[in-house]
């Protein structure tokens, strides 16, 4: 009674499941899903995938066969967009998955870790030379221990927990140091310790409390020189705060000073040259003076008033030379010089300098004023004055210097434009003659003196050819008395039997004329001399004579 097989060999396949399908295809066809934008269809896709528990690693035909049932399947229109969607949903699940494993092995790890923890306070027997396969045992049924598969993680476990355990010791410790510094040194505070403390008495004196011994000993020395240089630092500071503020006063005393010299010369109670110790002693009162001179830096009271001095005799600059551009210019080019009369000199110029503005200045030269600055004017041309003769006389001595000096130069018959082209290009000869011009380095001009020049050149010339026609005149009478002796046959030796001395022209070229000696007889003769006469070279014009003579014994001269 049983059924047949076919004749291929093959078993009858069962008509129930082919007749699925036939029923879904009869049954009425539900309306196709449809998606906002593509973003929304890729990710309806993806969804299909994570719902059929497909993998990373699948590949896309065993992916197909899971998802190819489902409506959302068509969501992706094209073969190519559903794999390109796939492979992007791939490399998130996978990148999933990493994260999910690297999370569940650090719970494990982190479980493993406080399990030893657990362990570790619970028995006491973990130190930092304890080994794991010396509490393996009491760990072995845990299932945390077992969470770690292979030995060699629970080793670097182990270790990591080691290593952790020593960084909260040795935190715990640096906590404790902390604390017990701490106290320490709110006991030195409390001691009353001093930048001049000494450490020493400062630890007799804290050995008693309890925050001393339980500091350790480096710690509390450490902590006190700690707290010294803190004690330093906050001297330092409040002494340059205190500094710095004194400063800030003595600038406002020295501000109030100038501030009441300032009112005093505006109230014509200052004057100028007024000497200092007047001033001083009409202000000894005055607080503001007494307050500049309490100060320890900074310009003195003197050194203020000497400023104003000079602001005061600068503006009498100004109106001396008012008075002198005005006696120029409105008085018929009247020049105030050191002979002018100071009272002539203020009657000239009183209508232009006391009734209308004068020169560099808006407002017209009070009266009282007037007079100062014309006897300023006329002391200034005579300093001036006696400044440029002090010059005159300096450039015209080294002048004369120069020309004295100059013996090759300068004789009795050179001519000033001989001189001028030998020495011209002298600096003293240049000073005294020429002048000099305004300098960059501020030096003024100073003129020449070519008149006097000259005339202290001809003296010295006509000196000079008076020396040499007498210095002739010598030359000329020496030479005709020795001729005259040379032409007699002078021989004072030759009377008495012997030798005697000569003198002998050997040639008539100067410096020819000689003296000589012949025989013994000089040395008997009671009247022996010497004579002679020379003239080094042609051009000479001074002339040398020298005569020794001597009488009585041997060897006496």
């Amino acid at each position: 009674g049983g059924a047949k097989p076919r004749a291929n060999g093959r078993s009858a396949v069962p008509a129930a499941p082919a007749a699925a399908p036939a029923a879904a295809a009869a049954a009425p066809s539900a309306a196709p899903r449809t998606y906002a934008n593509k973003d929304e269809a890729k990710n309806a896709f993806k969804e299909l995938l994570s719902d059929k528990n497909a993998t990373a690693g699948m590949k896309w035909e065993d992916a197909m066969r899971l998802i190819i049932q489902d409506e959302r399947y068509g969501a992706l229109k094209t073969l190519g967009e559903k794999k390109q969607c796939f492979n992007e949903w791939q490399t998130q699940k996978a990148k999933q998955d990493r994260e999910e494993k690297r999370l569940a092995e650090k719970a494990t790890r982190e479980a493993f870790k406080t399990m030893l923890r657990e362990r570790a306070d619970e028995l006491g027997w973990v130190t930092q030379s304890t080994r794991l396969k010396d509490i393996a045992e009491d760990l072995v049924e845990d299932a945390r221990w077992l969470a770690v598969k292979t030995p060699r993680d629970r080793e670097d476990l182990f270790r990591e927990f080691l290593d952790d355990q020593r960084a909260t010791e040795r935190e715990e410790r640096r906590i404790r140091r902390k604390e017990t510094t701490a106290a320490y040194r709110e006991l030195l505070v409390e001691r009353g310790v001093k930048v001049t403390s000494v450490w020493r008495k400062v630890h007799e004196q804290c050995a008693n409390d309890p925050r001393s011994p339980a500091c350790d000993r480096v710690d509390r020395l450490e902590t006190f020189v700690a707290l010294m240089e803190e004690l330093e630092k906050k001297e330092a500071d409040d002494r340059e705060t205190e500094r710095i503020e004194r400063l800030r006063t003595e600038r406002k005393n020295r501000e109030a000073f100038v501030e009441m010299i300032d009112e005093r010369v505006g109230a014509g109670l200052i004057t100028l040259r007024m000497p200092w110790r007047t001033f001083a002693k009409s202000v000894s009162d005055d607080l503001r003076y007494i307050a500049a001179c309490e100060n320890f830096s900074g310009s003195r009271p003197k050194e203020l008033y000497e400023d104003a001095q000079e602001k005061l005799e600068a503006d009498a600059a100004k109106e001396r030379d008012a008075v002198i551009e005005t006696a120029r210019v409105a008085c018929g080019g009247m020049e105030v010089t050191a002979e002018t009369d100071v009272a002539a000199l203020a009657d000239a110029v009183r209508d232009k300098m006391t009734n209308q503005p004068h020169p560099g200045s808006s407002l017209p030269l009070p009266e009282a004023s007037l007079a100062r600055a014309c006897a300023d004017a006329v002391a200034c041309a005579k300093e001036r004055a006696r400044v440029d003769a002090k010059r005159e006389a300096r450039a015209l001595d080294d002048f004369a210097r120069l020309i004295k000096s100059a013996r090759r130069e300068v004789r009795g018959s050179t001519t000033w434009e001989e001189a001028e082209a030998a020495l011209g290009e002298d600096r003293d000869w240049i000073r005294a003659v020429r002048g000099r011009d305004a300098t960059e380095d501020g030096r003024q001009s100073a003129p020449g003196y070519p008149e006097k020049c000259e005339a202290i050149f001809a003296e010295w010339t006509a000196k000079l050819a008076a020396r040499e026609a007498k210095a002739r005149e010598a030359l000329e009478e020496g030479e005709a008395l020795l001729d005259e002796l040379i032409e007699d046959g002078l021989d004072r030796g030759g009377d008495r039997g012997g030798g005697g001395v000569g003198l002998d022209r050997a040639s008539d070229a100067p410096g020819s004329i000689a003296l000589t000696e012949r025989g013994d007889g000089w040395e008997s003769s009671a009247d022996r001399w010497r004579f002679a006469l020379v003239r080094p070279t042609p051009t000479d014009s001074l002339v040398a004579a020298v005569c020794v003579w001597g009488g009585g014994g041997v060897g006496e001269e």
